[in-house]
């Protein structure tokens, strides 16, 4: 689906990123040794292999869902991002009233996912008005971002 329709008139896209893919592969892969394991162990009992499959399926689709119907994407005078399929959310905010860009990153995000939450607050407002989560590498993105806005 295009994001151009989320857009204001003349506006287009510069950049565009999504959750990380290590965030992706790590959560995936721990699921899926934690279900192997689980199956290694009460192998004889079928209903638990099956039970252990259906969860994982579940989990498999709801990170699955996080990387492919979220998207951030940055134009020349609003950052915003889209959640959803079939209920789509769009939060924006104008690059103008931007007051600030703030990281923020666990310890855990810093050293095994590489990854942060860029939280965007604008003038008038105590909270932040977007609020992008699991963004790998938040540092180089937030110079993108300013770079483009500051040319």
């Amino acid at each position: 689906m295009s994001l151009e329709k989320y857009l204001e008139h003349n506006e287009k896209i510069i950049f565009k990123f999504k959750i990380s893919l290590r965030y992706l592969a790590i959560h995936l892969i721990f699921w899926a040794l934690n279900l192997f394991a689980i199956i290694y162990v009460i192998s004889e009992i079928k209903t638990f292999i099956y039970a252990g499959l259906l969860i994982y399926w579940f989990i498999l689709f709801y990170y699955l869902w996080q990387y492919f119907f979220i998207d951030y994407f940055v134009t020349e005078k609003h950052i915003y991002c889209k959640k959803g399929l079939f209920w789509i959310k769009v939060i924006s905010a104008k690059q103008e009233e931007i007051q600030d860009i703030q990281i923020k990153q666990g310890p855990i995000e810093l050293m095994l996912y590489k990854t942060g939450t860029l939280k965007f607050n604008t003038s008038g407002s105590t909270f932040f008005e977007v609020i992008l989560p699991k963004v790998g590498s938040p540092f180089e993105v937030r110079k993108k971002i300013t770079k483009i806005w500051n040319s």
